[in-house]
């Protein structure tokens, strides 16, 4: 929805079914906004001077030593392996948290076969009501093994995209192959 931010027309189409007020997962087709509502989020607690763990593609593309320390060493570990330690490490430091914080998990599964997957679902399921100053968990993704794991917990859901699909139908659609030439033009 456009709300204050956009006016006509909307750089994205949003659905929301509102549960959990503490986990939302965001999904949606790939070139259907889910990185804007990324930086939207991550501006608007900036600006309310509010700290926001953010684990995604984003920070694992960029050089240094924090990159490093945050997402480990691709050339020596797994994509998968490194993306698992990387999730770990920002549950246990949301545990231990003693101000107020955000968790952004963009696409936390990347390298993970679906056992793994569904592995991090149920880990962020347990985990998420033992960081007592955690104000809000976004999780951003496209596995569907991941976010059943999540369904006990009656996530809020945002869909973005035009295909305004709740979020138990998505979990259990069947697959229609995409046209990737018509991707690839977008």
């Amino acid at each position: 929805q456009n709300g204050r931010w956009f006016k006509e027309p909307s750089p994205f189409s949003c659905s929301v079914q509102v549960n959990n007020p503490k986990l939302c997962i965001i999904t949606g087709q790939n070139v259907s906004g889910k990185s804007l509502v990324r930086k939207c989020i991550q501006g608007v607690l900036a600006r309310n001077k509010t700290e926001c763990i953010h684990i995604s593609q984003s920070g694992r593309c960029q050089s240094g030593i924090q990159r490093a320390f945050i997402y480990g060493d691709e050339q020596e570990d797994s994509t998968g392996y490194n993306s698992l330690k990387t999730i770990q490490t920002a549950i246990r430091t949301g545990i231990s948290r003693e101000k107020p914080f955000t968790l952004v998990l963009d696409e936390p599964e990347i390298g993970c076969s679906e056992e793994l997957a569904a592995a991090i679902g149920i880990r962020i399921a347990e985990k998420y009501t033992e960081m007592p100053q955690l104000l809000g968990l976004f999780v951003i993704t496209h596995s569907r093994e991941l976010v059943r794991r999540l369904l006990p917990v009656q996530p809020t859901h945002w869909r973005l995209g035009t295909d305004n699909m709740e979020l138990q139908y998505w979990c259990n659609r069947a697959i229609v192959p995409a046209d990737l030439d018509e991707v690839c033009e977008l």
